[in-house]
């Protein structure tokens, strides 16, 4: 990518999750991106393209970001694909697509090069090397675990806000960095985890890292961060527990006065833990702690509706169809990628008293609900399908209340009492 050469060239970066591509690109991107006419670092492809438009929504962030308004909507991904290839092909850009695990997805947001103006560069991380190749991106570095001495560098840098071990703890750095396996998120949440512990205790650091040897990393990177989740207080748990399965890219104050009877000041606990971080008000959660924190959930019990936390549409869907549901589950999303109809008996509830979040989308249903657990802290559901509440819904705890197109009639919503609700909207079917 060298700085004057005027043809388009895509690099492509792949490799395993959590082992740097997206610092690396935003490394280069920092560096480079003062020699273009137009910069976009698209973050988190996979994860919003999988949302409803959420690939029309890159296609607007993208030319929002190059600085190219639009006239009008774009209306579908091929409209926004001619629009990105006419108004920036004569244009010299940088442009990050960090995080693509689809090649149609890839086509949508640089389809060729000719795409783009003489001399631009388009960097794209990636998962999965297929997918740069039947793209055809003729630069392709793959990301390889740091060697130890720079492995070294980066604990310390979290475990000692230095560049290399304190004096007395450099044979135990050494241990906890060959724990770590060279990955820089595990080398990150090592290093957080043991600077919590008293600095100048290597007997504190011994104990921790006896506690890695009887969970291996080798055994799989989930069980190493999960000794980080279980050094957690009960109620920060709960706290990471939530947003690994419903919460992760919400913003920071929604979130907090959902969990803040479990103690929003355990979001900055996570954070400090590295296994949250907070971007532009929003909290977000590196791929591999979010499905360690959804493992833990899934190793509650082999039985769905007995787990406390349920955001797989198909698992959501089977545990209402079949009223199979208990007091143990606290929160439910219903979020299916494309919409589906839920053939059920509307009693699914009744067994869930203890539900605190209902989260429904993209989903229609063959009746009402007959129940609603009065534990409710956030209701949000899409097309509600019916004029009414049930009649013994009194959700006194409600923080949370969305009902988008609901079919509910003007005077019966107000006929529910609520006591410290946060967030009100409806907007109505007529």
């Amino acid at each position: 990518m060298k700085p004057g050469d005027k043809t388009v060239c895509m690099l492509g970066i792949y490799g395993l999750g959590g082992i740097g591509k997206t610092e690396l690109a935003k490394a280069l991107y920092d560096k480079i991106v003062g020699d273009f006419d137009a910069a976009c670092f698209l973050a988190d492809v996979r994860e919003k393209s999988n949302k409803i438009n959420g690939l029309e929504d890159l296609q607007k962030t993208l030319l929002s970001e190059m600085l190219e308004e639009l006239e009008t909507e774009l209306g579908s991904t091929s409209k926004g694909m001619y629009q990105i290839k006419r108004k920036l092909h004569q244009k010299k850009v940088l442009l990050v697509l960090d995080d693509v695990d689809d090649k149609d997805r890839l086509e949508k947001l640089a389809g060729g090069c000719d795409w783009f103006g003489s001399g631009s560069r388009i960097i794209i991380t990636t998962r999965d090397k297929d997918v740069l190749i039947a793209h055809k991106v003729e630069k392709i570095y793959e990301m390889k675990e740091l060697d130890e001495q720079h492995s070294l560098t980066l604990f310390c840098r979290n475990a000692f806000k230095l560049s290399h071990p304190k004096i007395g703890f450099d044979n135990v750095s050494l241990r906890a960095v060959g724990f770590a396996k060279c990955l820089p998120l595990a080398l990150k949440v090592i290093g957080s985890d043991l600077a919590n512990l008293h600095e100048e205790s290597l007997v504190a650091w011994e104990d921790a890292l006896e506690e890695y040897k009887r969970n291996p990393p080798s055994k799989r990177i989930l069980d190493m961060l999960k000794i980080n989740y279980d050094r957690l207080g009960d109620n920060a748990k709960r706290v990471f527990l939530d947003i690994a399965c419903f919460f992760k890219g919400e913003r920071v104050e929604y979130v907090k006065k959902i969990l803040e009877e479990f103690g929003a000041s355990n979001i900055n606990v996570l954070v400090n833990k590295s296994l949250l971080t907070i971007e532009n008000g929003c909290l977000m959660m590196h791929d591999l702690i979010q499905d360690m924190g959804r493992e833990i959930v899934r190793q509650e019990t082999s039985k769905l509706g007995k787990r406390s936390r349920l955001w797989h549409y198909e698992d959501v869907i089977e545990v209402l169809t079949e009223d199979n549901g208990s007091d143990n589950i606290q929160g439910i999303m219903l979020d299916p990628p494309q919409q589906e109809v839920v053939n059920w008996t509307g009693i699914a509830f009744e067994e869930m008293k203890w539900l605190r979040i209902l989260i429904i989308r993209n989903t229609l249903f063959s009746c009402e609900p007959k129940h609603l657990p009065n534990h409710l802290r956030v209701l949000e559901w899409e097309e509600y399908p019916s004029e009414s509440f049930p009649s013994k819904f009194h959700p006194k705890k409600i923080i949370i209340f969305n009902l988008p197109r609901s079919h509910l009639t003007l005077e019966e919503p107000f006929k529910v009492q609520f006591y410290n609700m946060f967030s009100f909207f409806f907007t109505f079917f007529y």
